[in-house]
């Protein structure tokens, strides 16, 4: 099924692609896979031999942090594969491998490429593989293959990378089984039981959160049980002067079976398991007796480690004393930092808030403390870089608990230490201390204003509305979305279209009418003239699900000279009624799009028909083809926080025209500040008048990040699908950030003044759509000849872009303008609005006006 290397010449082997060349559906006789004993998030497979789980030593833009690496030959030859998080696809599954194909392909420097075929493999699972030999430089040569798998919604990628050439074949074969053996946990039938794993890890969450029992702890005779500890140090590495050193804490943890473990366990006591860290901490785990008041504790190896005398309750060596931790709960409040932040360089210096109501607001704080956690033969190190997020948090159990929203879960063992107990390296520093699984954090200050809301967002069930498309709501099928129709309209069409046909579905306004049979009737007329119908079915209706009225009819007709499938739905309520028409010419898919259809329609239901005592469904797509986005939210609060970068910086750019790049046209490049650390690497499309980031991190997730300063360095950190985050970094320079030969400069917050008639730039000699403008008057009323037409102005809906106004032809109108927070405002008397990103720009004395990065002049 997956792919044989070429039997050629191991001088040849790296720069043939050939073994890709094999890739079809795996023949019946096929050997069945070994069963699945490992899970990495969801995925499920059996662990090739000779493979270990360990820590990635090599990330790429479409990867996570956890790989399969190769033990033989590891530590002179790279070899792995890596796991990205797999995720619920919108569309189709080539076009969805296709994103992550190119963003691999950007980051390699490949000599050879051969592009993706598709298979199946004996679980019925399809498959997509592309692969290139890249030139590293120095004379080494990788060769990475990037793996889609996909079923039903579900799809995931895996990236093989090696260097070494010698043993291609062999894991070549080790992957072919593997990927043979691979499936999805989330995709297990409700029938089918889970397969016995040996190791189950999800990066998401710290180990005891995929635990199925609660632990048990040891039981037995022997005296003591608990945990004690005391102020250390450890080395942090050989500096030019010697060894450095940092403040740390040493433990001891008894058990009544008389068993030790000389360490604090990684995630503290909450759901502490023996039989779990015994293996990834053999070496930790000891043994004690007692003896009077002699303790003594052998370390792994049968020697003696500690001889403590038992004093009121503490463990005494001669010169220092390992306290009794009890069970501490204290109410956290303040924001706390690495103790030796200040040793570090600032994109170390990440701290975390705790609000004694619960909340937290992590700035990245675990890239700080190096917390690992363990997991099979090697280890993994979360956060790094650093990972802000929100959410809530509990003590219990020397156990401090972190539930983010954005679905990672911490656990880390935790203990107060004041000075009193003798802790070095500490003056000037505040009185208390929290110690994180060894690691000293110091208070910063009091928490800075109200607590953040973390109230986790409303899940979304499967089958229920998520989707609204102008009056329509409802449940969007699997692999439908919403695009612009010919005339600019939204509508919603079917990914799995074959080339050369159409499949969508156009909702009609919705109508005052008492009668709905009559009125349906006389909208299938004017479909049925429109699509050339002779001959239908009656009509056919019942109450949907939602408890709508629904009328549909079915007929065949003709659409751009091929047969076609029509068909109209309708719903009514309350005196209301709305239509649904769809057309398709996909013969091939008729029955597919029939059962997406009647997916759907139980569910549907009319916005305007929602009674008082019906609460709005949670959307995660909301499209009017009226008016762009922010004029269906509610009012967004101003953001607080840090306002030294807040705002808008811009950087003039072309933009490539034509198929052979050129001509160029003057664009601008951005980057948005927030006062609350957030970043949006464009001006929003439009601007800022209420600007939520909830809703355009959505559509411009890899522009969407954090911001940090420091001095005059700024670090911007974007998260990228799967991986590490992208980091930029700039200079600040008075209104400027210098990105090494380039400027972006502030863009002055008074609004413009743009009376008078606006072309875009370079209309001289264009063809006549290209001339058409607008015009503003002092009075705040403008004429529009049509300008939408001959500008790149875009709004965002579902997981496409819809280009209003372009094609179908200009539509004029005439309104109301204004300007606020670099947003102008278009009130059409026609009933459509607009906002549009806005600001002013002057070069080698001519103004400009600036839409969402296009110029626009006075002729």
């Amino acid at each position: 099924m997956f792919f044989r290397p070429a039997r050629t010449p191991a001088v040849l082997a790296v720069l043939l692609l050939g073994f890709a060349s094999s890739f079809g559906p795996t023949s019946a006789q096929a050997a069945k896979p070994p069963a699945p004993d490992t899970q990495i998030m969801d995925w499920v497979f059996a662990m090739p031999e000779g493979w270990r789980v360990a820590n990635s030593r090599l990330t790429t833009m479409t990867t996570n942090l956890l790989a399969l690496e190769h033990t033989d030959r590891a530590s002179q030859w790279l070899t792995q594969v890596t796991f990205g998080r797999p995720e619920d696809m919108r569309g189709e599954f080539r076009g969805w491998y296709n994103r992550h194909w190119a963003d691999l392909k950007a980051g390699y420097n490949f000599i050879q490429v051969e592009e993706p075929n598709l298979a199946e493999t004996a679980q019925k699972y399809r498959t997509l593989a592309g692969v290139g030999v890249a030139d590293m430089g120095h004379g080494r040569k990788r060769l990475v293959m990037l793996v889609g798998v996909n079923k039903g919604k579900r799809a995931g990628v895996l990236c093989f990378i090696t260097e070494d050439m010698d043993l291609l074949d062999a894991n070549s074969k080790r992957l072919q089984a593997m990927v043979e053996s691979v499936r999805f946990a989330s995709q297990r039938p409700k029938g089918e039981a889970a397969p016995k794993l040996r190791t189950r890890i999800d990066p998401l969450v710290t180990p005891s959160f995929t635990w199925d029992k609660p632990p048990q702890w040891p039981r037995g005779d022997f005296p003591l049980e608990g945990l004690w500890g005391r102020p250390s140090f450890e080395i942090e590495n050989w500096g030019q002067f010697g060894f450095n050193t940092r403040s740390s804490y040493a433990y001891v943890l008894l058990f009544k079976d008389g068993r030790a473990l000389t360490m604090m366990p990684p995630e503290g006591l909450l759901s502490f398991d023996l039989e779990f860290w015994k293996t990834e901490h053999a070496s930790k785990l000891g043994r004690y007796e007692v003896k009077d008041d002699v303790v003594t504790v052998w370390d792994s190896r049968g020697e003696v480690k500690y001889t403590f005398t038992l004093k009121d309750g503490d463990l005494h060596l001669p010169k220092v004393v390992f306290r009794r931790i009890k069970d501490q709960k204290p109410t956290l409040n303040g924001r706390y930092i690495s103790i030796d932040h200040e040793r570090k360089s600032w994109q170390f210096r990440k701290a975390i808030t705790f609000w004694p109501t619960g909340e937290f607001d992590d700035e990245g704080f675990n890239s700080t403390l190096a917390l690992r956690w363990w997991c099979g033969d090697g280890y993994w190190q979360i956060d790094q870089p650093a990972q802000p997020g929100r959410g809530k948090w509990r003590i219990e159990n020397q156990t401090l608990e972190l539930i983010y929203l954005d679905g990672r879960k911490r656990r880390f063992g935790f203990n107060l230490h004041t000075k009193d107990d003798g802790t070095r390296d500490m003056e000037g520093a505040h009185e208390k201390y929290l110690v994180l699984n060894s690691k000293y954090m110091t208070r910063l200050g009091d928490t800075p204003g109200p607590a953040p809301d973390v109230t986790p967002p409303a899940p979304w069930v499967e089958g229920t509305p998520d989707t609204q498309l102008d009056d329509w709501v409802f449940a969007m099928p699997p692999d439908w979305t919403i695009i612009a129709n010919t005339v600019g309209r939204p509508v919603l069409v079917s990914r799995n279209t074959t080339d050369g046909c159409h499949t969508w579905a156009e909702a009609l306004p919705t109508v005052e009418t008492k009668d709905f049979k009559p009125w349906f009737e006389a909208q299938w007329q004017v479909v049925a003239k429109q699509f050339g119908v002779t001959e239908a079915d009656p009509a056919q209706g019942a109450p949907n699900a939602a408890k709508f009225d629904l009328l549909a009819r079915a007929a065949l007709g003709k659409f751009e000279g091929k047969a076609a499938l029509i068909m109209q739905v309708a719903l009514h309520r309350d005196g209301r009624a709305g239509a649904l028409v769809f057309v398709s010419t996909d013969a091939e898919r008729f029955a597919a799009d029939i059962e997406a259809l009647d997916g759907m329609l139980p569910t549907a239901t009319l916005a305007s028909c929602r009674r008082k005592d019906e609460k709005s469904p949670p959307l995660r797509a909301h499209v009017n083809s009226q008016c762009t986005p922010s004029f269906l939210w509610p009012d967004a609060a101003p953001m607080q926080g840090n306002t030294v970068l807040t705002g808008i910086w811009a950087i003039p750019s072309q933009r490539a025209t034509g198929l052979q790049g050129n001509p160029s046209e003057p664009v601008m490049r951005y980057l948005t500040f927030f006062p609350d650390g957030t970043v949006i690497r464009q001006m929003p499309p439009e601007g800022l008048l209420n600007f939520r980031m909830d809703h355009w991190q959505q559509y411009y997730s890899r522009d969407c990040g954090t911001w940090q300063i420091n001095g005059d360095s700024v670090a911007i950190s974007l998260p990228q699908p799967g991986g590490q985050p992208d980091v930029v970094w700039f200079i600040r320079k008075g209104d400027t950030l210098q990105d090494g030969g380039l400027s972006y400069h502030r863009i002055t917050d008074t609004q413009p003044r743009p009376e008078g008639r606006w072309l875009r730039h370079g209309w001289e000699g264009r063809e006549k759509r290209l001339q058409l403008g607008i015009t503003f008057n002092k009075d705040g009323s403008f004429k529009d000849e049509g300008f939408g037409a001959t500008m790149r102005l875009t709004w965002w809906c579902g997981s496409d872009f819809l280009l209003r106004d372009n094609v179908g032809g200009a539509r004029p109108g005439q309104g109301k303008w204004r300007i606020e927070k670099n947003t102008l405002e278009l009130i059409y008397n026609d009933g459509r609005k607009r906002r549009i990103g806005c600001h002013q720009w002057e070069s080698e004395g001519v103004k400009y006006l600036v839409l969402n990065g296009e110029y626009m002049v006075k002729p």
